[in-house]
């Protein structure tokens, strides 16, 4: 009975010696008592824009028990999956010049990303082409000066091509008293010029027939509002 009762210690302190002393197996060690790395709770390190659960980890899987939605383990910690933003349909994105379809919105070339120009209120990949299509469809007047400068009369656009209007295609000229086309005003510059309703920036120009897209329509200057 005596050896029975000490049998499970002396196998437990043998255990022991086998993990913590001198000749001690580190990977015995990993396999019998595992550590996931610290997660420190002061500091959220979920870097895929998920919620910190507080809970350390080495594996995905144990962090199940303490969220029931899609977890994951990152740098140690358990973190919550955000779902991904759902993208729009295809029809309320805008048209660009080579018939690109861009959703993104813009005013200055500067507000699109690297490798893209603002072209008629919508941020468009540059194919060396813009210069043809940047007055609304038609073919502009040459680039704007380093200082976003034109010659007399003309505007520098967003895409920074020069055109007679801010935006969209010129009706013509309204000098000597010539009263404008239906939905065009005349500018000081001598041109009939568009807009959109409240002076809205457009959301591309129309493409052949009068197409738009995002649910907008084509208007006098060849313009999607």
């Amino acid at each position: 009975m005596e050896a029975a009762t000490r049998f499970p210690n002396k196998v437990f302190a043998r255990i022991m010696r086998l993990l913590n002393g001198p000749n001690a197996n580190p990977s015995m060690r990993s396999q019998c008592c595992p550590r996931g790395p610290a997660c420190n709770v002061l500091q959220n390190k979920c870097t895929n824009g998920g919620e910190f659960l507080k809970f350390g980890c080495i594996r995905s899987a144990e962090c199940t028990r303490y969220y029931s939605g899609v977890s994951t383990c990152i740098n140690g910690c358990c973190c919550t999956v955000p779902n991904p933003r759902p993208q729009p349909p295809v029809a309320a994105y805008g048209f660009c010049y080579d018939g690109q379809r861009s959703n993104v919105r813009c005013s200055a070339s500067d507000q699109c990303p690297t490798g893209q120009n603002c072209m008629n209120g919508l941020c468009c990949s540059r194919t060396n082409e813009e210069f043809r299509y940047a007055c609304g469809g038609q073919l502009s007047l040459g680039a704007c000066t380093t200082d976003g400068g034109c010659d007399t009369g003309f505007h520098c656009t967003a895409s920074n091509y020069c055109c007679e209007c801010p935006v969209g295609q010129n009706g013509g000229e309204c000098r000597n008293g010539r009263a404008c086309p239906p939905g065009f005003t005349c500018q000081a510059n001598g041109y009939c010029c568009a807009s959109c309703p409240d002076n809205r920036t457009p959301f591309g120009a129309c493409r052949p027939g009068g197409v738009c897209g995002g649910n907008s329509e084509c208007v006098a200057g060849n313009i999607c509002c």
